[in-house]
């Protein structure tokens, strides 16, 4: 019987250690103590007991206890304590003392997923070496059932395979209703917004905000009362203060709670905790306004494409996102491009635009006047249009929208279908051509003459006259001439 038992177990132990070889409880500590990225995901799944000697213990249980607390890396603040709690431990223990000496972050394991990943196997490691453990115990109590059972238990991965869900089942599932922070326009999720430089972004996102706190429409559509994280990373207070003034006077209400750049971590250097820890702060936010998305991305990683770059960020604040049940709305600019796809003009890779649930798009229309400001300060501004495009998988069905900039209230508003709007703007453009024609050509051109000089099709031209002479505009002979109305041509 033992001989049998030691057989599987040098079986299994010689199995799984070398799949695991490359685990290291030092990298698990390591990244516990000073990642940023991935200390509070360690904290929440592991537990000081799955180490092996003792001084780890005593390590992992001072940095969870004060990552918990304070949803970030301890780093240099649990020096004293740890010195206090390692006296008279093993010399092994002194790894991390010596690594707070040493290190000003950590530097090998960079890559948040790669941490999780290490940490998962080593808590699969430690699951398969208990289960042996308890196989071996019940063997020598001659328990030969309870012993294969653990020494099954010791061969599963900590992710088993489960069966894959049946599709009907879903269908019959009742799901809450998709809840929007602006009706229609902004699920709960990933926005992004994108425009030009100085196309007026940041006025509709602080319009939004102010909007979540009043209750008040914005474009046209509902905006739920809730308290905001507002992270307005190219202003400052002075800026800040001015343009709430002019969008709404003196605001009093409270819950807006701002950052300015120097106040926010990049991705790279702790921006998720840092998100949490003000979630927890201000547990009625249900609205993130981060503007420009350029402020919060960090390097992109050696050895990683910026594609995958970019999809790993953005993919950390969708998971943050998600599981906190908040709509985070991003702004970022576009660029000048020739691409035929209407997400080419989008800075960054379609790893980017293809993370976020919903995208808009401001695009300033063609011959609008382009003196504005931006930036808040005092000068003369004026009202203009742009085409407003929403993409994404649970907006509104209608995806291009007319909107104005009022410049005497610094709010854009809803003109209507963007597509209806140009049609008519191409009538009333080809009916100023043909008077301008007629006023300085020939005065009783035929339908071809005119169709020539406005460059349209004689069927569209035609079209057009008939519904001017019901106007007033023109008049025609019976021998197909057209010329101006006598009342036009004074």
């Amino acid at each position: 019987m033992m001989t049998a038992l030691g057989l599987h177990k040098a079986f299994a132990m010689s199995e799984y250690h070398e799949q695991l070889s490359g685990v290291r409880e030092q990298n698990v500590l390591t990244a516990l103590v000073w990642s940023p990225e991935a200390c509070i995901e360690i904290a929440r799944r592991i537990k000081p007991s799955v180490f092996s000697t003792r001084g780890y213990r005593v390590i992992a249980e001072v940095a969870i206890s004060y990552v918990l607390k304070y949803k970030r890396p301890p780093g240099m603040h649990c020096r004293d304590e740890l010195d206090a709690k390692t006296q008279g431990i093993t010399s092994e223990a002194k790894f991390l003392v010596e690594t707070f000496e040493a290190m000003d972050r950590i530097k090998d394991e960079t890559n948040p997923q790669y941490i999780l990943d290490s940490l998962d196997q080593f808590i699969e490691k430690q699951t398969m070496l208990n289960e042996l453990a308890k196989a071996a115990d019940a063997a020598q109590s001659n328990e030969l059932e309870d012993a294969r059972k653990h020494m099954d238990n010791a061969r599963k991965p900590l992710h088993s395979a489960k069966a894959l869900p049946d599709l009907g089942d879903l269908v019959r599932t009742e799901f809450p209703p998709l809840r929007y922070i602006v009706d229609r326009l902004i699920p709960t999720g990933l926005t992004l917004l994108a425009g030009a430089p100085k196309s007026g972004k940041s006025w509709l996102l602080l319009d939004i905000a102010l909007a979540a706190r009043e209750s008040r429409e914005v474009l046209g559509q509902e905006v739920i009362q809730t308290e905001v994280l507002y992270l307005s990373l190219e202003d400052n207070s002075r800026r800040l203060q001015q343009r709430t003034k002019l969008i709404v006077g003196d605001f009093h209400a409270r819950g807006i709670y701002y950052g300015f750049a120097g106040d926010v971590p990049k991705l790279d250097e702790g921006l998720i905790p840092w998100l949490e820890y003000q979630l927890e702060e201000h547990a009625n936010v249900r609205l993130i306004v981060i503007d420009p998305l350029g402020f919060i991305v960090g390097k992109t990683p050696p050895n990683c494409t910026p594609y995958q770059a970019e999809v790993n960020a953005i993919r950390e604040l969708k998971i943050l996102a998600e599981s906190r049940d908040v709509s985070m709305l991003i702004a970022t600019h576009t660029r000048k491009t020739k691409g035929d796809g209407r997400l080419d003009k989008v800075g960054g890779t379609h790893g980017l635009t293809g993370t976020f649930d919903t995208i808009l798009m401001l695009e300033r229309e063609t011959g609008e006047n382009e003196k504005h400001d931006d930036d808040g300060d005092d000068v003369e501004l004026q009202d203009r249009r742009a085409r407003l495009q929403i993409i994404g998988r649970d907006a509104m069905a209608e995806t291009d929208k007319m909107v104005l900039f009022r410049a005497d209230t610094r709010r854009w508003q809803l003109v209507g279908s963007y597509h209806r709007h140009r049609a008519a703007a191409e009538k009333n453009n080809l009916q100023d051509r043909i008077l301008n024609f007629m006023k300085s050509g020939d005065a009783s051109p035929r339908l071809q003459d005119i169709a020539k000089a406005v460059g349209a099709s004689s069927e569209t031209v035609r079209s057009r006259l008939n519904r001017m002479r019901e106007k007033g505009l023109v008049e025609s002979s019976q021998w197909g001439m057209w010329g101006l109305a006598k009342r036009t041509s004074q």
